[in-house]
């Protein structure tokens, strides 16, 4: 799990290589050692320091970016960096796999439920159009029956005639 550490740090090199990580954060990239005596830092002799692990603070100010770090640091000492500890760099690559995992679940969700509204909307107009045209068609006027009676004198005479006198 991850948890918070404090580390004190007095004059000299901290042991510690920094950058940001793909999601922004200040991280341990590498511990190093002094060049000339071979001797191991700072930060790998406390036994609290990862690789991995993210600053989070130094001497209690929030630290948000490089700069801001390496003027902390600088300023003077003892120094006492706070840590956002992670048990490994595999715990680090698990963590960003599930959240592009989640983003990629998010996204195929985003796409579906698009999918599902355009095919919604497209029923809807489908229904709305058949809708109105049955309407327009009980609107038609029926067309006019011929009158029975009307023609019935050319009927009797068997449709022969086309005036009477």
């Amino acid at each position: 799990m991850s948890g918070r550490e404090v580390v004190k740090f007095e004059d000299g090199p901290l042991g510690i290589i920094i950058d940001r990580d793909e999601n922004g954060r200040i991280v341990v990239i590498a511990l190093s050692s002094y060049m000339e005596t071979s001797c191991i830092g700072q930060a790998e002799a406390s036994g609290r320091v990862h690789i991995g692990d993210e600053i989070i603070a130094v001497n209690g100010h929030c630290i948000y970016s490089l700069m801001e770090f390496a003027n902390a640091v600088t300023a003077s000492r003892p120094v006492y960096v706070t840590f956002r500890c992670t048990e490994s760099i595999d715990e680090l690559m698990k963590e960003n796999r599930k959240k592009d995992d989640q983003k990629k679940m998010k996204s195929t969700y985003q796409k579906s439920l698009e999918t599902y509204k355009k095919k919604q909307e497209y029923l809807r107009l489908k229904n709305a159009r058949e809708h109105k045209e049955q309407i327009t068609k009980s609107r038609k006027k029926p067309r006019k029956q011929e009158n029975p009676r009307k023609n019935s004198r050319m009927n009797d005479l068997g449709g022969k005639y086309d005036y009477f006198v």
